[in-house]
């Protein structure tokens, strides 16, 4: 069976993680985390926006959750499941 990458992994793969990680790290973004950091949070709402979910608790309501999990830490999926 071909392998193929989904929609969210074709963006994902374009984003300057570099970038991102320098800006995180200059604005302090992590500096107080405790469980879930500005790069998973940003990975869970740009799966949301191209999923049409509107709130945790409809991402956790749904198979949504299920389907992310590959792309998800353990954390993530734990900190939505929470809410």
């Amino acid at each position: 069976m071909h392998h193929q990458n989904s929609v969210l992994y074709s963006i994902l793969k374009h984003v300057p993680w570099a970038e991102f990680d320098r800006l995180v790290e200059e604005h302090g973004a992590d500096v107080a985390v405790r469980r879930l950091t500005t790069k998973s949070q940003f990975i869970a709402l740009l799966y949301a926006q191209l999923a049409g979910i509107s709130s945790l608790r409809q991402l956790d309501g749904s198979n949504n959750v299920g389907q992310f999990r590959p792309l998800a830490t353990p954390l993530l999926v734990r900190t939505v499941k929470a809410r």
